[in-house]
């Protein structure tokens, strides 16, 4: 990734605006990761230094990775490049592409199909054209208003943006318009109706440099989308937005329907507001940079999207960060994947509707928001960077089957949510306040023993050929099995899966939540549904970690399918819990958690499936007192003794 400084296109004091916004975003995020630590739980080697001791080196020492890269924090705030506010910035050229042969316009050249702008400035395209209109200007920045533009390439790109410094598409006021490279006169918005895309693994196209255009709007620089008007971008068999630079989308209706990814960006993807419909027969929204660890990162800051993707929902090469925003998604594979980095969320409100697994990276954090997650196997997966599933997949997905594809794309509208309201069936009672974090303490990491740093800031593992750099076993230094939340001896990693806050509801098929490495528990309201006795045998949980789990705060109820396997937390945990077997809990059923001689719940919760357990942890539970579990007409379902 080349640095560069910024241009100015004029209208400053609105690009420093926006430029501040986002860059707020980012270091909130980051403040977030990096004061999530696990307050000294950390499993051997790990600890919290006083931000006095943290070097302001840290950014290239293993330090940091164990959140969000302080490298990559560093890069968010160097290279967003922000819309440069409202168009007309400059005296715009108006380029008529339905009389476009019989013009001569400075900095525009014409030869066949192809419309091509040599020089930098400001540009308003207007019309319909029957091939591509290219950006030629040579480290140089361009503004391009569409004000009601068509534009049909016939299957190479529609908009390429072939070598510039800066590009920002503004959507004119009110305009609608049209960028697709199937060769057909349809429009993005009539083949969501009604088109087949046909799904697709990722692609070489994702790291190809041979010089052909990989989607129908794609540019090899900086690519800023901003405006208040509406874009359909349709590409029947590749990418639908590309950026083989930093990509950002600060505000504009766009929908985009694509045979493989649909919006892409190589260093970053920044979503910072606008509405976004996608819908992709690979992943909805993508960052592919993985050899510079201050790169390939997706942060959503806000906005409204629905994402319907074969693929994974959001799928960033190192780290993936949500900040605000409201999210729907429904993926064939992972809702949410950081693939070398940590997946971060600190607010926004989060649906993932359909999944196979719904929140999975090597590290997970979960600070704030509101956040659903309905997965057919684990919820929520801290586990190593290979992303691939077991099942689910691309097979047998088709975006535009019934009821799959989002409305947006047509006369239908955007989705609305209310990012007040609390995930159905959990109501956390009397549960008191979550702990706070001080933002000055970022962990750290001993690397002795554990080899070097992979790409996106990773220590290596000890051992040739262990998968993504993790260790495989328990042979360097990190303990194998423990007290409760999983099998003894089953093999440790630094992997870190870490709730400090946010409203959590997870409806899993596999495991509710799962870490190969340590799994801590310090805040938030929590309901964890693992698989029903009859969806699934014995052995997933509500909550499984290797080295045994620990809850230090928050509210939690977790079902699990086995009454014979308790996955309680281990002997760390400083706050109480309690785990009790059930007798005839079915779905549908409320379920109470109250002192046995008390009628007030502590906890309350609607089940979607049967359950045969049920832990609790909640800082208004006494060690050593009774509690009864009752049902919606308060028969006594099952009874235990808070521990911890």
């Amino acid at each position: 990734m080349t640095r560069r400084p910024t241009r100015r296109l004029g209208c400053q004091a609105a690009r420093r605006f926006v430029r501040k916004t986002v860059r707020r975003a980012v270091l909130a995020v980051v403040a977030v990761a990096l004061a999530g630590t696990l307050g000294g739980c950390w499993t051997d080697g790990f600890a919290a230094p006083a931000a006095s001791e943290v070097p302001p080196t840290a950014a290239e020492t293993p330090a940091a990775a164990l959140t969000v890269p302080a490298s990559t924090a560093e890069a968010m705030a160097d290279n967003l490049v922000p819309a440069s506010g409202a168009a007309g910035t400059a005296a715009a050229v108006d380029i008529n592409l339905d009389a476009i042969a019989a013009a001569s316009l400075p900095g525009v050249e014409v030869a066949g199909t192809a419309v091509t702008i040599t020089s930098p400035g400001h540009y308003r395209l207007t019309g319909a054209w029957a091939g591509q209109v290219v950006v030629a200007a040579k480290k140089a920045d361009v503004e391009l208003t569409l004000d009601g533009v068509a534009i049909d390439s016939d299957g190479s790109g529609a908009l390429v943006i072939a070598a510039a410094d800066l590009v920002t598409v503004h959507l004119a006021a009110g305009s609608v318009n049209k960028l697709s490279d199937v060769g057909t006169a349809s429009t993005a918005g009539d083949a969501a109706d009604s088109a087949s895309a046909t799904p697709s693994a990722d692609s070489a196209a994702d790291t190809s440099d041979d010089g052909v255009p990989e989607g129908a709007l794609f540019s090899r620089a900086d690519l800023v989308i901003d405006g208040q008007g509406r874009l359909e971008v349709e590409s029947a068999a590749g990418d639908g937005i590309v950026s083989k630079d930093g990509l950002v989308i600060s505000s504009g209706d766009i929908a985009v329907r694509s045979g493989d990814d649909a919006v892409r960006g190589k260093d970053y993807l920044v979503i910072a507001g606008g509405t976004l419909t996608a819908v992709a027969g690979g992943d909805a929204l993508k960052s592919t940079n993985g050899s510079d660890p201050k790169a390939g990162y997706v942060l959503v800051s806000g906005g409204v999207l629905d994402l319907t993707a074969a693929s994974d929902g959001i799928d960033a090469e190192t780290d993936a960060l949500v900040a605000g925003g409201q999210l729907s998604i429904t993926a064939g594979d992972d809702g949410v994947h950081a693939e070398l980095g940590a997946l971060v969320i600190d607010g926004g409100q989060i649906r993932i509707a359909e999944s196979y697994e719904g929140l999975e990276g090597p590290v997970v954090h979960l600070a704030g928001g509101d956040i659903d997650v309905t997965a057919s196997d684990d919820g929520v997966n801290a586990a190593g960077g290979a992303d691939a599933a077991a099942s689910g997949g691309t097979d047998g997905f088709n975006p535009a089957a019934p009821g799959a594809a989002p409305p947006g794309f047509g006369a239908g509208g955007w989705p609305q949510q209310d990012s007040s309201a609390a995930p159905a069936g959990f109501n956390p009672g009397q549960a008191g306040s979550a702990p706070s974090f001080d933002p000055g303490v970022a962990p750290s990491f001993d690397p002795a023993g554990r080899g070097g740093r992979q790409p996106g800031g990773w220590p290596s593992g000890a051992a040739a050929g262990e998968a993504g750099g993790f260790p495989m076993d328990g042979s360097s230094g990190f303990p194998a099995g423990g007290p409760g939340g999983g099998f003894g001896g089953e093999p440790v990693g630094n992997q870190v899966l870490l709730i400090s806050g946010g409203v959590i509801r997870v409806d899993a098929g596999g495991d509710g939540l799962d870490s190969n490495g340590t799994l801590t528990i310090s805040g938030g309201a929590l309901t964890v549904f693992g698989p029903s006795p009859e969806a699934r045998g014995g052995g997933d949980q509500a909550i499984d970690c290797g080295s045994g789990w620990t809850v230090t705060g928050g509210v939690l109820l977790g079902t699990e399918s086995d009454s014979a396997f308790d996955g309680s937390p281990s002997e760390n945990s400083t706050q109480p819990w309690l785990s009790v077997a059930l007798s005839g809990a079915a779905a549908g059923m409320e379920l109470a958690v109250r002192p046995e001689a008390e009628t007030t719940a502590i906890v309350t919760a609607v089940l979607p499936k049967g359950a045969t357990r049920l832990i609790v942890s909640s800082p208004d539970l006494i060690s050593g007192q009774a509690y009864a579990v009752v049902d919606t007409a308060g028969v006594v379902i099952g009874s235990g003794t808070a521990q911890g």
